[in-house]
């Protein structure tokens, strides 16, 4: 059975159609990977599960399989599940066989791709966490501004020199609240800033200059954005502006007025940095809490 594709989408031997629960894909032979990743910015940002139809494909090439991996990796960094289903026996038989095929979940029909939907939805309930929230936001945000997919390697906490920035630059929202006060950094190293600038804006800059330096709160309140999104709306949380610091220490009071509302210092909490890697460099999201009080109550919300 093949996928009926009336009020579909298809661009470049790419048919895309939105059927709520999850978004078809369908792919033919001939498909340009390029065309295949440039249609998937919009779908990042309102993710869903999706199902590539291979009915009408017996081959993939190299750079197809390739295209195909990062879109894999993007989606399930953001909770969701790439599917694949009507496969011919030879195409079936390959990506089982292939080590290239072990990051591919083939599924005989619909029903049981349906069926593995639901049951996961089930397990892990439709709330989703302080700390992931976040994390998937930032990846979502980096890969629809610079076309570039980050992955998060690590989390952990940071138990000394936390007013030691994590970058040369940051962008910085402090979130007041009765209960629940937090500061969120996203710290760049120079490098890694100065190349995602030059995607974003297609310049060639060697520097950070002051006419990119605001890209980094730029970065951080779109970031903000799409995660409170998903934040526990039973909380009066109250965003400051986005601010930008540069160099690698946290100013206090002295030269950035948003963060006396929550601290002077970053030393007086509890941080945690998540860590991103990504074709342009590193970089990290760090989460300030007053007390372990409050983070233990944000990152279980």
């Amino acid at each position: 059975m093949k996928e009926d594709t009336n009020n579909s989408n298809e661009v470049g031997k790419v048919c895309i159609v939105d059927r709520g629960l999850y978004i078809s894909v369908v792919l033919q032979n001939d498909c340009d990977s390029l065309i295949l990743e440039d249609s998937f910015i919009s779908i990042v940002e309102r993710p869903k599960h999706i199902v590539f139809n291979l009915a009408y494909v017996d081959k993939m090439n190299a750079q197809l399989i390739l295209s195909l991996k990062a879109i894999i990796q993007q989606i399930e960094s953001l909770g969701m599940s790439v599917y694949f289903v009507f496969a011919c026996d030879s195409l079936d038989q390959y990506l089982e066989i292939d080590p290239v095929g072990k990051d591919f979940k083939v599924r005989p029909n619909l029903i049981s791709i349906l069926e593995e939907i639901n049951e996961n939805a089930t397990k892990n309930d439709v709330d989703v966490s302080f700390i992931k929230s976040f994390v998937n936001a930032t990846v979502r945000t980096v890969f629809v501004q610079a076309k570039t997919l980050a992955k998060r390697e690590s989390l952990g906490m940071i138990d000394k020199e936390k007013n030691l920035l994590k970058g040369d630059i940051s962008g910085v929202v402090n979130v007041e609240a009765t209960q629940y006060p937090y500061v969120i950094l996203l710290s760049f190293p120079s490098s890694t800033f100065i190349n995602l600038i030059n995607i974003m804006t297609g310049e060639s800059y060697t520097e950070i200059t002051d006419d990119i330096a605001d890209g980094a709160k730029e970065l951080m309140n779109i970031i903000y954005g799409q995660a409170s999104l998903s934040l526990n709306k039973k909380e009066d949380f109250r965003p400051n502006p986005p601010e930008m610091i540069r160099g690698t220490v946290f100013p206090g009071n002295e030269s950035i007025d948003v963060v006396t509302k929550v601290t002077t210092s970053l030393e007086s909490g509890v941080m945690m940095s998540a860590v991103f890697t990504s074709k342009v460099g590193a970089f990290s999201l760090c989460f300030w809490f007053p007390d372990a009080r409050v983070a233990q109550a944000l990152i279980h919300s």
